[in-house]
């Protein structure tokens, strides 16, 4: 498996993932996606078990890969999800795929004005999936505006055996801890009797999000999401601290974060 610059490349361009075990067939693709600067190849794996690492890590916007070397029900997990755009390298005898997932194909050997035609088609496809999940989440957004007043505006905490509130604003993250949840502000902790369930229905989705089972951050306060060695993914907070992002939680995460930043931009 091949990692390119790594997480450096991250936000630099339309993330690329290459599966295919052929040397020379990889070489050809590499040279024409690095011509292409509005795509960055972030990684290359000769088997499956690889690329599904690499896919973890950099959750591509595009995968390339060898149409017989997929699992069969891998293009089929595709059919709800809007990424990764999934294109397959197929030789003359391969038949076209029939079950969905797939964008496109592409024949090998691969010539370069056919890996530049197939890039540009898969960069508009990307771009309208894309915009449809802004139109989306705008509208989760809005529809939120209209019930904020009925979510709560401050906590009430325990601080040294007495009772006070504290303005929402102030609170940069929240954390499960057993039968209590601690409420973290700039320099101070507090501990609240509640569920992590209980307290994401009363908080306002447009400012507050649940990243793990155990986590909700201030999205006011959240720098952007990080992805670590391995698999592992953070929300980064202006004051450093990292809270970890869970598996289950990532795409909703990713595409909040992708959505404040559109509005703020």
């Amino acid at each position: 498996m091949s990692d390119r610059a790594g997480a450096c490349n991250m936000g630099r361009g339309m993330r690329i993932v290459l599966f295919e075990q052929d040397a020379a067939i990889r070489a050809k693709l590499r040279a024409t996606i690095d011509e292409d600067h509005s795509f960055v190849l972030e990684g290359e794996s000769q088997s499956w078990v690889e690329c599904e690492a690499l896919l973890d890590r950099f959750v591509p916007e595009l995968l390339i890969a060898r149409l017989t070397q997929l699992p069969q029900q891998f293009p089929e997990s595709l059919s709800d999800s809007s990424f990764p755009v999934l294109v397959g390298l197929r030789d003359e005898a391969d038949a076209l795929p029939t079950n969905g997932g797939f964008y496109d194909t592409l024949l090998l050997p691969p010539e370069s004005e056919h890996i530049r035609r197939l890039l540009a088609r898969a960069r508009f496809e990307i771009y309208r999936r894309k915009a449809d999940e802004l139109s989306s989440l705008l509208e989760r957004y809005m529809a939120h505006e209209d019930k904020r007043g009925q979510f709560l505006s401050k906590l009430r905490v325990d601080d040294e055996n007495r009772s006070q509130e504290i303005a929402l604003e102030h609170v940069r993250f929240i954390a499960a801890d057993g039968n209590y949840l601690r409420v973290h502000t700039g320099n101070q902790t507090f501990e609240i009797r509640d569920t992590m369930t209980g307290i994401s229905a009363r908080l306002d989705p447009s400012r507050f999000a649940r990243v793990h089972r155990s986590f909700i951050v201030n999205l006011s306060h959240a720098l952007g999401l990080v992805t670590k060695e391995g698999s592992a993914a953070v929300v980064r907070l202006s004051d450093g601290v990292e809270v970890p992002v869970g598996p289950n939680y990532r795409e909703q995460v990713e595409g909040i974060l992708h959505l404040r930043n559109q509005l703020s931009a």
